[in-house]
């Protein structure tokens, strides 16, 4: 992949997460599952992740985020599959947001940013191209898919207030794509101002900026509990079988 401007693109991969939900219902007797490492398909979750990255001619570098206990494993395994634009694997923040944030202040030499879920293995190229485009376009861009169920808003004792219309809402995926001084500002300014948002595209709406919704992937999930492992083998079985 390479657009018309050949504008590089730098990828951060957040993989820094205690897997907390992965491990929520550990009795003792069941071991702790990192979920970057869990196989999918015989190979670890990170790698397919990282490969999706890799093959792009528009990535020159890939940093990894992750816990500081799993710095020498994730290095491993990256050397392990043989992954080569991964510059740097560091250690993460105590949340998402400051993870990204030490990620952006590391140094990156990329026209753009995009910062992407470690446990997120199956997303495809054109997505990321189509991102990358629109990001290049509107500075600031991010899969999503549409609202399959109902929407309620309930009040605080769980009641319900109204229904909204569904069909003004959207799941948001990674990669969110950015060029890389807007982010990096987006995220000095929050953290200056103590603002926690939910992902990286509410801080650029924080400070003002747009952002343009690409079309997303429902097979672009997100490995967060035991749950969601069968599902990403059907899905991984699914795209090796065309």
């Amino acid at each position: 992949m390479k657009n018309e401007k050949s504008d590089t693109l730098s990828v951060v991969v957040l993989a820094a997460g205690n897997s907390t939900r992965m491990n929520s219902e550990n009795t003792g007797n069941t071991p702790y599952i990192n979920k970057q490492f869990i196989n999918i398909g015989d190979v670890p979750v990170i790698i397919h992740t990282l490969k999706c990255f890799e093959s792009l001619e528009a990535v020159t570098e890939i940093l990894v985020v992750t816990l500081g206990k799993e710095i020498a494993a994730m290095k491993s395994v990256i050397a392990e599959y043989g992954i080569t634009k991964v510059i740097d694997v560091i250690e993460g923040g105590s949340i998402r947001q400051k993870s990204a944030y030490k990620a952006l202040k590391y140094g990156l030499k990329g026209d753009y940013v995009a910062i992407h879920d470690g446990a997120r293995p199956f997303v495809e190229s054109d997505m990321i191209e189509d991102t990358f485009k629109n990001a290049v376009k509107f500075k600031a861009a991010a899969p999503a898919v549409e609202v399959k169920d109902t929407l309620k808003e309930v009040d605080e004792n769980g009641f319900v207030i109204s229904t909204p219309d569904r069909s003004v809402y959207r799941q948001i995926q990674t990669p969110q794509i950015f060029e890389r001084s807007l982010i990096l500002k987006a995220h000095e300014i929050a953290e200056n101002e103590g603002y926690i948002g939910t992902d990286d595209c509410s801080l650029v709406e924080h400070i003002g900026e747009k952002v343009i919704l690409t079309k997303g992937d429902y097979n672009n999930i997100k490995v967060t509990t035991r749950e969601d492992i069968p599902i990403a083998e059907i899905i991984y079985k699914t795209k090796h079988s065309i």
